[in-house]
């Protein structure tokens, strides 16, 4: 495996097909093949990693062209990451990718997994497809914000199986050290708390929502209120909390604030 450092890949990159790597080269230069897909699928092809009908190829195709849309998607994020942009641009990408990780490529993934039956995504055996689905549950794990793994379920259960298969023990070992620095501060993460109406609280929710800042939106019944009310700092809500309780914050004006 050829390493470059970061200031030599800017070099290479003007020596690549397509301005970008990853780039496989096959006897040297016998073949020069550009494009992440197109290596996953000539590998698989060359050493028998593909289904064995044309239906199960042909399904293989579809799941790596769907992770096209989730790769595109965390590329936005990690770079707004590694690139130090403003933290309202890093938390509008982080919730884009986040949202469609949770709500579109897991259900996708799990509805598949259950429909084939065998462990795998398609066919009965590993195929390509199969390690680059577990490639991104992992890349998913390493930049995620919160523990969403009550969503992703069985999913983590098949990254395991993935990364069980023998052979892989070293490079799952190097595999550790080569993310990227994840060295953006840490999100904070609000909860509101109030009653569950509108009330003084809506144009807060509101604002947070056109703001893209991502909440929890706590709520309770009007009939839980005489007992919630000694537990407030000022008897009333709403209530914010930042980091869980390193910030209790009442009145209205002072969270708009």
């Amino acid at each position: 495996m050829r390493k470059i450092g970061s200031l030599k890949l800017i070099v290479c990159f003007a020596t690549t097909p397509f301005g970008q790597v990853p780039v496989l080269y096959v006897d040297d230069d016998k073949l020069v093949l550009p494009e992440t897909m197109a290596i996953y699928r000539y590998l698989a092809a060359k050493h028998g990693a593909i289904p064995d009908s044309l239906e199960d190829q042909a399904l293989c195709d579809a799941y790596a062209d769907h992770i096209q849309d989730f790769m595109s998607k965390v590329s936005l994020f990690i770079m707004s990451v590694t690139t130090k942009m403003p933290r309202e641009r890093i938390v509008e990408y982080l919730t884009d990718y986040t949202k469609f990780v949770q709500e579109r490529l897991v259900p996708d993934l799990k509805k598949q997994l259950e429909k084939n039956g065998t462990g795998w995504i398609v066919g009965d055996k590993p195929t390509w497809v199969d390690f680059l689905i577990a490639d991104i549950i992992d890349n998913h794990l390493y930049w995620r914000e919160t523990n969403d793994d009550e969503i992703i379920g069985e999913l983590l259960k098949y990254r395991e199986k993935v990364f069980g298969l023998p052979g892989l023990e070293k490079r799952l070992e190097e595999r550790k050290t080569l993310f990227p620095p994840r060295d953006t501060p840490k999100m904070v993460k609000y909860t509101l708390f109030y009653m569950k109406i509108n009330g003084r609280a809506g144009g807060i929710r509101l604002m947070l929502d056109y703001l893209k800042v991502p909440f929890e939106d706590k709520t309770f019944e009007r009939s839980e209120w005489p007992t919630i009310k000694p537990t407030t700092p000022f008897g009333q809500v709403p209530i914010l909390y930042v980091d869980d309780d390193k910030l209790v914050l009442p009145e209205t004006l002072a969270i708009y604030r």
